[in-house]
């Protein structure tokens, strides 16, 4: 008899414009096709700063998980300041009302750290040369699917 998969919440942090995303509606399509009910599985991504309000929104899907007997798993997608520019500007962001602002990048990047390692259940990925194929694919290595 085949065991039903644990339930899951995949958090995706990252700055605007790493394909966090591209990357959770890549794992949301795998992680249902896997799952008898869908309902099981969650995927939210955010750009949360390590400061106390961005720890207490986190808080949230901690608390999130242990309500429904679910696995945390926290992903940390960064890459390149350069290639992080190049792709902030990319065909498409602009019309989904996405930051396209590469001063204001910088200036994010320069004045804030990214949220990391609250989960019990954390990767870290630089996705520089990463295609969202490649990154979906070491998240789902990294919590044995």
């Amino acid at each position: 008899m085949t065991q039903k998969p644990a339930s899951r919440i995949v958090h995706i942090n990252g700055w605007p414009g790493t394909g966090k995303l591209t990357v959770g509606r890549l794992l949301a399509v795998f992680d249902h096709a896997v799952r008898a009910d869908p309902a099981d599985s969650f995927v939210f991504t955010d750009a949360l700063a390590d400061d106390a309000d961005d720890s207490a929104t986190f808080s949230w899907y901690l608390e999130l998980a242990a309500g429904r007997g679910a696995d945390l798993v926290a992903v940390l997608l960064d890459c390149a300041p350069e290639e992080n520019a190049r792709r902030l500007v990319s065909p498409g962001r602009s019309e989904a009302l996405k930051l396209t602002d590469t001063a204001r990048l910088q200036q994010l990047r320069a004045n804030y750290k990214l949220l990391r390692g609250l989960a019990e259940h954390t990767v870290e990925i630089d996705k520089t040369e990463l295609s969202p194929e490649q990154t979906t694919a070491r998240i789902l290595a990294h919590i044995g699917v």
